[in-house]
């Protein structure tokens, strides 16, 4: 059985200052029947420059993030014209209407509640890239 190169998985980044959130996210990815290429950044501007460089197809976006506000970072990527297109899934401890409605309003794809389940994650993620590729 082969496995597809490296530079052919779906690459995601998973952006999120607890370090734990972030593991447990890249488990359930790491488990998916489907290979993806994960990255991790902790914090907002850190995953600013792993955007330029990773050109991730799915973003796991944490709303609070200690050096800058989520839906800030989210703007930003749907606002300029080489991340635009970028799938960004919202990730938060807070699953209150306002913030779905926020961040939708800023351009999200989706939102995903912590604790985050390992099939609506894998689901999510999914169905974006299949949208992304049609």
């Amino acid at each position: 059985m082969s496995v597809e190169p490296q530079e052919q998985k779906p690459r995601i980044l998973v952006v999120d200052d607890d370090g734990d959130a972030r593991a447990i996210m890249r488990v359930m990815l790491d488990s998916s029947p489907r290979p993806y290429y994960v990255e991790e950044a902790c914090a907002g501007s850190e995953a600013m420059k792993m955007v330029e460089r990773f050109r991730p197809d799915v973003i796991l976006l944490d709303v609070m993030l200690p050096d800058d506000d989520g839906m800030a970072i989210l703007r930003n990527l749907k606002h300029d014209r080489i991340t635009r297109n970028t799938r960004v899934i919202l990730v938060s401890a807070h699953s209150g209407d306002r913030i779905l409605r926020a961040g939708m309003a800023c351009g999200a794809d989706d939102y995903l509640s912590k604790p985050v389940s390992h099939d609506r994650l894998i689901g999510v993620v999914e169905r974006l890239l299949a949208s992304a590729s049609s």
